[in-house]
This record gives structure tokens, sequence and C-alpha cells, in this order.
């Protein structure tokens, strides 16, 4: 890691098994020892599906924490964005503009369109 990076971070994350919900993420996040600030969304989606996204900002480490299937939840990490906020993770892009945001599979058909979602 370069000299000039700004902290140390330190992240454990694991995925926990519940019966009703599919895949919980268990994360703990420190930087330069200062805790992260955990904060939660709802969304509902055009495609009918509603959940909830856990915000991690331990600045300079931005996350988001969502489903991107039926079983599959992902830790984002927040990139460079002209606008909004940006979040990236194995292929997948969650972008928030305003009360509005999108969940584009960027390994797939670059004609399918993104999952609009927004917050009630």
């Amino acid at each position: 890691m370069p000299a000039s990076f700004p902290a140390i971070v330190t992240a454990t994350v694991g995925v926990l098994a519940t019966a009703s919900a599919g895949f919980a993420v268990d994360l703990s996040l420190s930087v330069d020892g200062m805790p992260a600030k955990y904060l939660a969304d709802d969304y509902t989606c055009a495609d009918g599906r509603a959940f909830t996204v856990t915000y991690v900002n331990a600045d300079p480490v931005f996350l988001a924490i969502l489903p991107t299937t039926d079983d599959q939840e992902l830790v984002f990490v927040r990139s460079l964005s002209g606008s909004g906020s940006r979040y990236v993770a194995n292929g997948f892009e969650w972008w928030i503009k305003g009360g509005e945001a999108t969940l584009t599979n960027r390994m797939g058909d670059p004609d399918t369109p993104g999952i609009v979602c927004t917050t009630p």
C-alpha cells in the first residue's frame, strides 16, 4: 500500500445464513481506530422488490451492503462519480441520485437497463 494512503483500514466480513431472509452480512470496520457510522435506507424497486441498504461510512472508506439477487448480498465500495454516489461490487453498480437509485449488472447485456429503486 502506498505511503500516502491516508488511513489504515481493517475489516472483517462474514456471511450469516438466516432462515427467512436469505443472507445477511456481518461487518465490522474501523479506520485508524475510529468506528464506522452505519445508516440504513429502505428501497422499493420498479420490479417489485423491496430491501434495505446498509451504508457504512468510515472516511475515507464508504460502503453499501445490498442484495443483488434473491440469494446474494454484496458489499459495494464507493467509486468515482460525476454526480450522486456510485458504488461498485463484482460487476454490479448501485448509483444514487437524490431519492432514486439504480442497480445495474455491468457484466450483463449492455442494452438491459438497471432496476430503478426509490426510498419511500
